[in-house]
C-alpha cells in the first residue's frame, strides 16, 4: 500500500510538472516571433507538433471556474491526436486544434457541445480562424475577440462570422465611453427606454412586432420612441440615427457584460 501511494504521488507530481511545462511552452509559442533550436527542442521533448496549422478555441467557464480533475480528464479523452488543452487563467482554457484536418463549423459545434454536456451547459466558446503554426497568436486574438462577442443565449461565436463586432472591438475604451456619453447618457438610467430600443432593433424596426414583444400598445411605443428622440437628439426612425443608436447599444452591452 505504501509503495502504491508513493507511486501515485510521484505520478501526480510528474503530471503537474508536465502540465506546467506545456502551459509555459504554449505561452512562449504565442509570443515568440522566431523559433530558435531551444524552442524546437522543447517542443520535441513535450511531444508537441509545431508544424501543423492550428485553430485556437478560447473556453470560458461561467459558473464553475474550478472543475474537478475528473472533468478535465473527460475533456482530454475527447481530444484527437495533436490537439492540446491547457488552463488559461482563472476561469478559462485554451484549446489548440490540429487544423491540418480541419473541422467545419457544424462539426466543431458538435465536438464542443459534448463538453457543454459534461459541464452542464457551463461553457462558452470563442473560435479563431485557422493559421500557420508560426502565426499562432493571430488565431488566439481572434478567439479572444469571438469570446467577448458571445451574448445572450449564444454559447459559441466564430471570429469569421464577426462584422460590426470587429470594428467595435478595435475601438479604444476611452472612445467607447465618450461615444456612450454623447449618445445614450440622457437615457442610461431609463431601463424602459433602453429595453424598448433593443426590442425595436431586434424586430427590424417593426412597430407592431416590437409592441407585441413588449406587451404594450402601439401608441405607447410611439411615445417611447419620441421620448428617446427628445432626450438624445437621435431619431430611432431615421437611418443614420438608427445606426448610431444600434452601435451605442452594442457598446453598452459590452460594458454591462
Amino acid at each position: 500500500m505504501t509503495e502504491l501511494l508513493i507511486k501515485e504521488s510521484i505520478y501526480i507530481e510528474e503530471t503537474g510538472r508536465h502540465i506546467r511545462a506545456m502551459e509555459t511552452f504554449i505561452f512562449d509559442w504565442l509570443e515568440l516571433r522566431e523559433w530558435d533550436p531551444t524552442f524546437i527542442n522543447r517542443a520535441e521533448r513535450l511531444g508537441i507538433d509545431i508544424n501543423v496549422s492550428r485553430q485556437l478555441v478560447l473556453i470560458k467557464m461561467e459558473n464553475n471556474p474550478q472543475p474537478s480533475q475528473q472533468l478535465i480528464e473527460k475533456w482530454h479523452n475527447t481530444l484527437e491526436k495533436n490537439e492540446l488543452l491547457i488552463r488559461w487563467g482563472h476561469d478559462r482554457f485554451l484549446l489548440l486544434l490540429d487544423a491540418d484536418i480541419p473541422l467545419d463549423q457544424k462539426q466543431l459545434r458538435q465536438k464542443l457541445s459534448t463538453w457543454k454536456k459534461i459541464m452542464k451547459d457551463d461553457l462558452i466558446f470563442g473560435v479563431g480562424n485557422i493559421t500557420p503554426a508560426k502565426d499562432l497568436k493571430k488565431s488566439f486574438l481572434q478567439a479572444e475577440r469571438a469570446l467577448r462577442s458571445v451574448k445572450g443565449t449564444e454559447w459559441i461565436v466564430f471570429d469569421e462570422d464577426l462584422t460590426l463586432e470587429m470594428i467595435i472591438d478595435d475601438v479604444r475604451m476611452e472612445t467607447k465611453a465618450l461615444f456612450i456619453e454623447r449618445t445614450l447618457k440622457p437615457i442610461l438610467m431609463d431601463f424602459e427606454l433602453i429595453e424598448t430600443l433593443k426590442a425595436y432593433f431586434q424586430h427590424d424596426y417593426s412597430i407592431k412586432a416590437t409592441a407585441n414583444h413588449l406587451h404594450i400598445h402601439i401608441n405607447t411605443l410611439h411615445y417611447r420612441l419620441k421620448k428617446t428622440e427628445e432626450l438624445t437628439g437621435l431619431n430611432p426612425k431615421h437611418t443614420r440615427d438608427q445606426a448610431i443608436l444600434y452601435i451605442a447599444l452594442q457598446i453598452l452591452d459590452e460594458y454591462t457584460n
